[in-house]
């Protein structure tokens, strides 16, 4: 793959022979002169490529995750994980609804802002799961402040991540 990639990162790069049949874009902001930008693969075209089940959108580029790319991924994932979680919510990467109509009610969805409920495939009311880190670190740092830690463990990082698991939509409306 590459010498500058990590042991981690190497899992989920592809073949640079596999890369090289995917289409390249003119990649930058529309204002830029067609010198300006670089050449790189399009979001919808690496969906497309590489098939992948999840999307996590940390980005702020609005509405990134476009139609044409959650019909694309749902049609060769039966539940597509979709995470727009960049913040603000103007900023985040797609709406909650669109993503449940392109999907079909199909799309597990998780935010980094709060969003109105959504509309499932049987048409029941789901609440929006809202995934931020930030929703963690105020409750881990208050725990350490409380218990004098001079350091935050694994095994605190596990336990603080169960306890707000735990409250989750889908466990806590059960």
């Amino acid at each position: 793959m590459s010498d500058d990639m990590s042991e981690q990162q190497e899992v989920y790069a592809r073949a640079k022979e596999e890369v090289q049949k995917w289409k390249l874009s003119k990649l930058g902001n529309d204002d830029d002169d067609d010198d300006e930008k670089r050449e790189g693969y399009e979001l919808s075209e690496v969906v497309t490529q590489a098939k992948p089940t999840i999307l996590v959108g940390v980005s702020t580029h609005a509405r990134a995750f476009t139609e044409d790319i959650v019909k694309e991924m749902s049609q060769h994932v039966e539940r597509p994980i979709i995470f727009p979680l960049s913040n603000p919510t103007k900023l985040s990467e797609a709406d909650p609804r669109d993503v449940m109509t392109w999907s079909q009610g199909r799309a597990l969805v998780a935010t980094g802002s709060p969003f109105p409920d959504v509309e499932g495939k049987s048409g029941e009311r789901l609440r929006v799961a809202e995934c931020n880190n930030a929703l963690i670190y105020p409750g881990i740092g208050l725990g350490a402040l409380v218990c004098e830690a001079k350091l935050v463990s694994s095994d605190m990082l596990y336990a603080a991540s169960c306890a707000l698991a735990s409250s989750a939509p889908c466990v806590k409306d059960k």
